[in-house]
């Protein structure tokens, strides 16, 4: 599946802005008056002109404590059904007549079992193949028939967390978002993985899987046993193996969906131009039906172990056309959930982007990702020309704390498996990828 991610058309979580905003007007005094001086003849008596502070955005914001908890966009309908289902909808008015309805899994490719690896992508393939309700291809004629397109308005992606399917659709035809929550609920329960279907589609994933075997990939496969080291994740790389994609039995696909597939592990989520109490409403009674396995595997949460010493991984291929140096710390993922927190977020967001100013000279970028959901990972890394990347993940060590980072919150994701590039190459060290953890 294309891996074409769309953002919410509205973030559902408040992260309390005034908040910033307030404090900076509580400690910035009143700029004095400037006057202009013209010549004796021509100077006219002056009128002193006040410059007003910035307005407090929100007194609540304004008399916060740090250890409040950051408040939820008061906008936002939610609640957990019986069958431990979340949801949540908000309406938006941009753009216009549309929303995005999305299912997300709680269930990635670290849940797979040995002989399942990459079968948590294809669950995800099948899913558009056909469930009890919608035959075969029907929902992506359906959505064709709407005017939305494969791709930019119905997708999924597969992660080593999670799996999330996602529709846009218009908003004009209550009809049309009611058949939208029918689709995300076969999803979530009637996937058909008919046999002759299953067969069909493994050509279709082993290409994607051939596709990505460029030089970035062959180099991240690598480094990933360095980077988690320890970890499931090092072995459980979302494509999977490609000789269990051709020959996994039937039954190992469907096994993956009767374990995983299940309300307790299940969101829904609407944004857009819709009336949130009827959605609110239609959630409840269409999902409410769903249930869960009466021994319900663990969801196990898998760390990635630190280390004391500094690890070193050097990749090379002779079609990577870039040099890169990295260096990484991984860090555990800290809490996100207070003001205080949030304002924690802010210094080091604007330290990590003082870093380059301090070294204008240098082509130096510094990130902050979410690794995994244990782990964070700043990372400093400098472009040197096409052929290599060099990084380093730093292990519990002292200088470890001037560089501290903290997870990027995302509502439904973290993405370990994509790394931003920095830009400005230069030619130095060709052929060689180094990364040192």
């Amino acid at each position: 599946m294309t891996r074409i991610r769309k953002t919410l058309t509205c973030g559902l979580v408040l992260l309390c802005l005034p908040l910033l905003y307030g404090r900076l007007a509580a400690a910035q005094p009143a700029k004095p008056a400037q006057s202009v001086v013209l010549p004796a003849l021509e100077q006219p008596a002056q009128t002193p002109v006040s410059v007003p502070s910035p307005p407090v955005v929100s007194a609540l914001a304004a008399t916060l404590p740090e250890s409040a908890k950051l408040p939820l966009d008061p906008a936002v309908r939610t609640g957990v059904l019986a069958n431990g289902l979340t949801y949540f909808v908000r309406h938006n008015a941009r753009p216009e007549k549309r929303a995005e309805i999305w299912l997300a899994v709680n269930a990635g490719s670290t849940l797979e079992d040995d002989d399942q690896q990459g079968l948590a992508h294809f669950v995800e393939h099948m899913a558009f193949r056909g469930t009890k309700n919608f035959k075969k291809l029907e929902i992506i004629n359906f959505m064709e028939r709407i005017g939305m397109k494969f791709g930019p308005d119905i997708n999924a992606y597969t992660s080593f967390d999670e799996t999330v399917y996602m529709l846009t659709v218009p908003t004009d035809d209550a009809a049309v978002v009611e058949k939208a929550l029918a689709i995300l609920y076969d999803w979530a329960c009637n996937v058909s993985f008919d046999d002759q279907d299953i067969d069909t589609e493994r050509g279709v994933v082993v290409e994607e899987w051939r596709l990505g075997r460029g030089a970035e990939a062959r180099m991240r496969d690598k480094q990933f046993p360095t980077l988690f080291k320890g970890s499931r994740y090092a072995e459980r790389l979302t494509i999977g193996r490609k000789e269990i994609i051709e020959t996994a039995p039937h039954d190992a696909i469907r096994r993956f969906y009767r374990d995983w597939y299940r309300p307790d592990l299940m969101a829904v989520i609407v944004v857009g131009e819709v009336d949130p109490e009827r959605i609110e409403q239609s959630i409840r009674t269409r999902f409410a039906s769903l249930e869960n396995p009466q021994k319900p595997r663990p969801r196990t949460l898998f760390p990635v172990p630190d280390h004391a010493e500094t690890l070193v991984s050097t990749a090379t291929d002779p079609e990577a056309t870039s040099t890169r140096v990295a260096v990484y710390y991984k860090l555990p993922k800290r809490p996100f959930i207070t003001v205080a927190d949030y304002r924690r977020n802010l210094v080091e967001g604007l330290y990590h982007g003082m870093v380059p100013a301090a070294r204008p000279a240098v082509p130096v970028r510094v990130f902050r990702f979410g690794l995994v959901r244990s782990h964070a990972r700043p990372r400093l890394s400098d472009c040197r020309g096409p052929g290599s990347q060099a990084g380093a993940w730093a292990g519990d060590t002292p200088h470890r704390a001037g560089t501290r980072g903290r997870e990027r919150v995302r509502f439904l994701r973290a993405r370990p498996d994509q790394e931003a590039v920095s830009s400005q190459p230069r030619n130095n060290l060709p052929g060689a990828r180094q990364d040192r953890v």
